[in-house]
């Protein structure tokens, strides 16, 4: 069973793109592909081979002989440039290496699907500093919550709060995206609220609840 997470990235692939997923694990972005109708090419890198086995497996169970698997360390040893590459559930540091090591090819991408683990807005940051554009976002809840970016090479300048926050999830403001940040809200105010008015953390942790409310909740 797909997660929510990977069924909502494949939902921001459209039938007709081509997909490289890089650190593919067991390939199930790409089975979930294949089932809602994507017949182009689909590639599953990923550093190591067990992962890539167990892959090759799922496909031959699901009848998808055709999805290609590459022993890569990120996109180092995968030629080929796909409309969208994906990279998911990884952490912030391993994102930013990917992309430096392959530059050129994420540039030639139409668009790169970003889902980090921690620190979402220091992605933005770095995205913003080096010239990628967020052209799409999306906020869900699986057990946690998981911000999904879809960004393409281009120039584009964020606020601090858009760069906090996100410049789309900002915009629209769903359901999830408010849940979210109320329930961030409501922890800081029991954490202040516990700490003694001379709290060395006391000053950032208010200034990080009335952002929240400032950007956010108004």
């Amino acid at each position: 069973m797909i997660s929510k997470r990977l069924r909502t990235i494949g939902d921001l692939i459209n039938d007709n793109e081509s997909v490289t997923d890089v650190g593919c694990d067991h390939g199930y972005l790409a089975i979930y592909l294949r089932q809602k109708g994507n017949t182009s090419r689909i590639i599953c890198g990923d550093s190591k081979e067990g992962p890539l086995s167990q892959g090759r497996k799922n496909f031959a169970e699901a009848g998808f002989n055709d999805i290609e698997t590459v022993l890569s360390d990120g996109l180092k040893q995968i030629d080929t440039v796909t409309d969208v590459i994906v990279m998911a559930g990884m952490g912030y540091h391993t994102v930013i290496d990917i992309m430096t090591a392959s530059e050129d090819k994420f540039a030639k991408a139409d668009k790169v699907i970003i889902q980090v683990n921690t620190d979402v807005d220091k992605m933005r940051k770095w995205l913003n500093e080096n010239e990628y554009a967020i052209i799409d976002e999306t906020i869900i809840k699986e057990y946690k919550y998981y911000e999904i970016l879809v960004v393409t090479k281009r120039i584009q300048k964020l606020s601090e709060e858009q760069i906090k926050y996100g410049p789309v999830l900002l915009e629209e403001k769903s359901e999830v995206f408010l849940e979210c940040y109320s329930q961030k809200a409501r922890k800081l105010e029991r954490i202040i609220g516990s700490l003694s008015d001379e709290h060395l953390d006391r000053p950032e942790l208010q200034k990080q609840l009335d952002d929240i409310r400032k950007w956010v909740l108004e």
